[in-house]
């Protein structure tokens, strides 16, 4: 096996192509979000480390990819600290030469911190994890909402909450609610983002990646209209297997109406017709459960129980932690 870095002949065709074919279980490992992540950081982004590893016939079997954030390797929002080729074999050989790269980074960088996401790809802990907890690390749970969206629709229905399918019903009832497949979609969501917001909260290049998004059938947006006006709208990621929720925006001064809950399930509904597999919904945290400091606002609580009752199973992810090993 051979390790391939950004600075090797080959290796923007490879990487390219491990992000079109990877196995991990998240649209977020896309160029087109490490492209958007890149926007949103803007100058607190230092660095970006990639590498990737094939085999003795040229065949890709895992990569890599680490942000240098104000100083601390992360892999975290981004999940991409070990990248799986799809049907890959010698799938941990691979990721002994990566795990030997990746400690190198602390050097490389003059780093003293790293964090990243265990996605538990084959059921366990990856090589990465292991080594990182031998060396000083310490491992969190990550909670996140995933739907199965090949499972029986009937079944997908009788899994969300009661109340929140009264609301869909009544969102259904009283309003427009439709998806979006171009950029007018987006359009309607970055207007309604901004009056919820009351401020812009992000650099208009964001927007326009997603916007690229859209054109390349990446994303969709779901939105709702009640008097004529567009009063709730979310963005939609999905690569492969898997959708995601992007971001959403609603009218606070509609709240008296229950108008986010058919457009989320809208995009459930439209991610499963367009042969997505699973459906992420979001991060789940809970009054005494916290996978970072400080603790979580009542906000935060609020919004994972918002679209934990939109059914599926809470999934165990780890988050580790790692000081610069010494020596």
């Amino acid at each position: 096996m051979e390790m391939v870095h950004e600075t090797d002949s080959g290796f923007d065709a490879l990487w390219s192509e491990l992000l079109r074919t990877h196995d991990n279980p998240t649209p977020l490992i896309s160029a087109s979000y490490l492209e958007y992540r890149a926007a949103y950081l803007g100058d607190k982004l230092e660095a970006r480390y990639r590498s990737v590893v094939v085999d003795e016939a040229g065949k890709l079997v895992a990569g890599s990819c680490f942000d240098l954030i104000e100083g601390v390797l992360d892999a975290v929002t981004v999940p991409s600290a070990t990248v799986v080729a799809r049907n890959a074999r010698r799938r941990h050989a691979a990721e002994k030469l990566l795990r030997g790269q990746i400690a190198q980074l602390f050097c490389r960088y003059g780093s003293k911190h790293m964090r990243f996401i265990d996605q538990l790809v084959d059921g366990g802990l990856s090589n990465l994890s292991l080594w990182a907890l031998q060396n000083s690390a310490t491992c969190n749970i990550h909670f996140t909402q995933v739907l199965d969206l090949t499972r029986d629709p009937a079944i997908l229905w009788h899994d969300v909450s009661r109340s929140v399918q009264r609301h869909i019903k009544w969102g259904r009832k009283n309003m427009l609610v439709r998806v979006s497949q171009d950029r007018t979609g987006l359009e309607a969501l970055r207007r309604v983002h901004f009056v919820a917001a009351g401020r812009t909260t992000r650099p208009s290049e964001t927007w326009e990646i997603q916007g690229r998004m859209i054109d390349a059938g990446e994303a969709f947006v779901t939105l709702a209209e009640l008097g004529g006006e567009i009063v709730s709208a979310i963005f939609h990621q999905r690569s492969g297997d898997y959708c995601y929720y992007g971001v959403g925006a609603s009218d606070r001064s509609r709240f008296t109406n229950p108008i986010s809950h058919a457009v989320l399930w809208a995009g459930i509904e439209h991610a499963r017709q367009i042969g997505c597999r699973h459906y992420t919904v979001g991060s789940q945290v809970w009054p005494g459960h916290h996978h970072h400091p400080p603790a979580n606002a009542p906000k935060e609580i609020s919004i994972a129980n918002f679209k934990r009752r939109f059914g599926g199973r809470t999934t165990p992810e780890m988050l580790i932690d790692l000081p610069r090993p010494q020596g």
